[in-house]
């Protein structure tokens, strides 16, 4: 693995990273290139990779092709911050016979974004985001997720008291042999944490 960084201005950013090596049976060649562009308070990352695994030898056929790209903005108001992000990524296979692998072939789209309201020694925090993945058999499999926070800084400085609420739902819909199924996973949590920064 390798990566190069680039910072011609202070606001301009750039990164290049790539693999190269064996991994099982298959050979991995990866690149990924990544520009982070900040002026003020507004910040905009984005990035590209590709990664491509293919057989070592002539007799195994087994293909893989992995791209997607993403990007996020965000904005820092004197008292709000504003974020959203986007991505997009897909997968290709080919089998043991060199035929397209339709149950490990998909697309996927996620897209999201948090608000966080910072006051006095409060901050209060509002997230949310959606994946949605299709294979190339018409599977589809959606994941809501969203959250909200709350940090109190103590009087001692750096000492930070930190809550979350989490929420996820997962739905499926799978055509397979016995015909078309339907389900739904959730999950809630609760976390608590303090933690101290050292300057």
């Amino acid at each position: 693995q390798v990566a190069v960084h680039f910072y011609p201005w202070s606001f301009l950013k750039f990164e290049l990273a790539g693999v190269y090596g064996q991994q099982d049976s298959q050979n991995n060649f990866g690149v990924r290139p990544v520009v982070d562009f900040s002026l003020g308070d507004f910040q905009l990352i984005g990035g590209y990779e590709l990664l491509l695994k293919r057989p070592q030898t002539a007799s195994d056929k087994v293909e893989k092709t992995q791209m997607g790209f993403a990007a996020k903005a965000q904005y820092r108001f004197p008292v709000v911050t504003v974020g959203a992000d986007v991505a997009w990524s897909s997968q290709r296979v080919l089998d043991i016979n060199a035929t397209p692998d339709t149950g490990n072939s998909w697309d996927k789209a996620s897209f999201g974004g948090f608000v966080d309201l910072d006051f006095w020694n409060n901050s209060i925090g509002l997230g949310y985001h959606r994946t949605n993945q299709t294979d190339q058999r018409s599977n589809f499999v959606y994941q809501d997720q969203a959250f909200v926070s709350y940090l109190y800084r103590l009087p001692i400085k750096g000492l930070d008291l930190k809550a979350v609420y989490y929420f996820g739902h997962g739905h499926k819909m799978d055509n397979g042999v016995g015909g078309r199924k339907e389900w739904d996973d959730y999950l809630q949590s609760f976390r608590l944490r303090i933690s101290y920064a050292f300057e």
